[in-house]
């Protein structure tokens, strides 16, 4: 009876350590994604894709943003590869060259990077936000958002 209650006290206490673990690591994340305004987002394979900064919205020139991939589940976290984000301005039915962006990962299913969007001549410019990424399968994916910058 002892030894049993000995291996139930020691299950509990290393459960409680993964999940303290799995807390620490995953706050941060959460707590920076809290903190961030949503630009745009979209649903597309089964995930919620959210294009965000600090202010909500994007600017003409230098822009830095974050890629979040939200699954409907809590055990979601799951490794994209190659995560990019094109920039592609409308004009009128037009679709001007992409400006790509390289994200890197800063936490669990979140991705950063910056963009250098140049001067504006359309106000509001519009653009389609393609974010580009390799699911765990190895399958190329893509979302499209609407942003407009002003």
């Amino acid at each position: 009876m002892k030894s049993e209650s000995k291996l139930l006290s020691v299950a509990n206490i290393s459960s409680f350590v993964v999940f303290a673990v799995v807390v620490v690591l995953a706050l941060p994340a959460a707590i920076a994604f809290a903190q961030e305004k949503i630009i745009a987002s979209t649903k597309s394979g089964g995930w919620r894709i959210v294009l965000s900064n600090e202010n909500g919205r994007l600017t003409a020139d230098e822009n830095h943003f974050c890629v979040v991939f939200q699954s409907g589940d809590t055990a979601g976290i799951e490794e994209f590869g190659d995560v990019t984000v094109d920039f592609t301005l409308l004009v009128g039915r037009i679709h001007e060259r992409p400006i790509t962006a390289h994200l890197s990962p800063t936490g669990a299913d979140r991705y950063c990077g910056q963009v250098n969007l140049g001067p504006q001549y359309y106000h509001p410019a519009s653009y389609y936000a393609f974010v580009r990424y390799l699911d765990r399968n190895g399958k190329k994916r893509s979302a499209r958002l609407f942003v407009a910058v002003k």
